[in-house]
């Protein structure tokens, strides 16, 4: 059966979301027996559970985001998706992890160790370490190049305040590393929250990134006190596991479709790899387990949308956004015919509206199709956010649903603490339901929910957020 508009089983699954029950169970077809769109939550949370748990962390490249990825391939199949595939792309080295070891040595003799952990894709020392004076500057290559004569065989405290977003953080270490190499520094030491936790270290310029590591916070006050009394020297050494340089990998995509009857195509995400040393519960199987149970509901309705329905699961989010450019560059022949991209990559907390990031006629129109089911649209999030960015790069509609994180970014994100515990199946499933009805919602309307953006229009949505595009790895289209 075609559909045009938003039927009457959508109406139906938000209001049992919004009561919190299950949705009425319809008759499911007959090649696919066991997809019953229940909300008990035990086909996402069976997910989450088989990646972070028995996979566990998943860095692009490695073993592990390869087998998460056939197994996904796997599970799209069983659920009667058509043209699932995986889509390959290289990867120049595989960084797999880090072995981190900071040891704060004052005159007396008394070293104390500090929790630190290597940021995603910095550079190591010898197998011996470094052992140097602790010089503090801030990451601004400016203020570098002031010290530079300090600073050559010094290990690097990064004076506070940072920026503000993750995004301005990694330019400030892109600018600094690059500075700091150049004065001749030995390794950088960043403050960091409560529990450390891993961000990237984009590239440098050098065939060699500088050691670079985040301490958790109770230990940066030790060492800013050390500092104080001028009685900082530190040892750190940092053993990282990735392949030689030179030699790199590949990793994969995978893709899943509902075939609609039009070119048209709306596309909703989620990442399977991590950052390493974190299970990625929340960030992001969470979000592949949304994008899974959203596919099976839709698949059960066994419905024919006016634009394909189709689900992509990217690798290499954690590392720039390496699997959706790859897509990307790789589709450039439909990229007028994907209408919208919708994103999950932001904890497993409930849904509670969807961002049109900057884009406010999508929003407007967004709004009255999702008017009769009382969802919130807002359009005040980051376009460049994640794997929707070299979308919204090539002028197209990206949404983002919209969770509370601020537990997830306190406590979970990018730390080994983000483990299956604590993650509701129920809400997991509310959260599939409300996005399987957004996708055919903005599938079956007649008009497009925004048009595709040129070059000057993307510029101006861009510059609001003082983004480097250069830094994402494309030129705006």
């Amino acid at each position: 059966m075609t559909i045009r508009s938003t039927p009457a089983w959508v109406l139906t699954l938000l209001a049992a979301v919004a009561c919190g029950t299950s949705a009425p169970s319809p008759v499911a077809p007959a090649a696919a027996p066991s997809l019953t769109p229940t909300l008990d939550g035990a086909y996402p949370m069976a997910i989450v559970k088989w990646l972070a748990a028995d996979i566990g962390p998943r860095v692009t490249g490695s073993a592990a985001c390869e087998r998460a990825a056939a197994a996904m391939d796997d599970r799209f199949r069983a659920l009667g998706l058509a043209h699932v595939h995986r889509e390959t792309f290289d990867v120049k080295s595989v960084w797999e992890g880090a072995t981190t070891e900071v040891v704060l040595v004052p005159r007396d003799g008394s070293a104390r160790a500090l929790r630190a952990v290597s940021l995603s894709r910095a550079g190591g020392t010898s197998a011996s370490g470094v052992e140097a004076p602790i010089v503090t500057v801030p990451l601004d290559p400016a203020r570098i190049a002031l010290a530079a004569a300090s600073l050559r065989g010094a290990i690097v405290y990064a004076a506070r305040p940072y920026p503000a977003t993750f995004g301005e953080l990694h330019d400030a270490l892109k600018r600094a590393s690059r500075a700091l190499r150049d004065a001749g520094a030995a390794a950088l030491l960043l403050g960091g929250a409560p529990e450390p936790k891993v961000i990237m270290m984009t590239s440098d310029g050098h065939d060699e990134p500088l050691p670079a590591m985040m301490l958790a916070r109770d230990d940066e006050g030790l060492l800013a006190r050390a500092i104080e009394a001028g009685d900082a020297r530190a040892r750190v050494r940092v053993d990282v596991s990735r392949a030689a340089p030179g030699h790199g990998g590949h990793a994969s995509n995978v893709i899943g479709e509902i075939p609609g009857t039009t070119r048209e195509i709306v596309l909703v995400h989620a990442h399977l790899d991590t950052v390493y040393g974190s299970p990625g519960a929340r960030d992001d199987a969470a979000g592949v387990a949304i994008v899974a149970e959203a596919m099976r509901i839709l698949r059960t309705r066994g419905e024919t949308p006016r634009r394909t329905i189709r689900a992509v699961l990217f690798s290499g989010e954690e590392d720039g956004y390496l699997g959706s450019r790859a897509y990307v560059v790789a589709h450039e022949r439909e990229l007028d015919d994907i209408t919208t991209t919708l994103e999950i990559d932001s904890g497993a907390e409930a849904i509670t509206a969807f961002d049109t990031t900057g884009r406010a006629d999508a929003a407007s129109a967004l709004a009255r199709w999702l008017a009769p089911s009382g969802v919130r649209v807002v359009s005040d999030g980051n376009p460049l956010h994640s794997d929707n960015a070299f979308f919204m790069l090539a002028g197209i509609v990206g949404l983002d649903a919209v969770q509370d994180t601020s537990a997830y970014f306190r406590t979970y994100h990018h730390r080994p603490s983000d483990t299956h515990d604590g993650i509701g199946p129920k809400t997991l499933a509310a959260n599939g339901a409300l996005v399987a009805s957004v996708l055919v919602t903005i599938a079956n309307r007649d008009a497009r929910i925004g048009p595709r953006l040129g070059p000057s229009e993307i510029r101006a949505l861009v510059a609001p957020y003082g983004a480097d595009v250069s830094n994402l790895g494309a030129e705006i289209p």
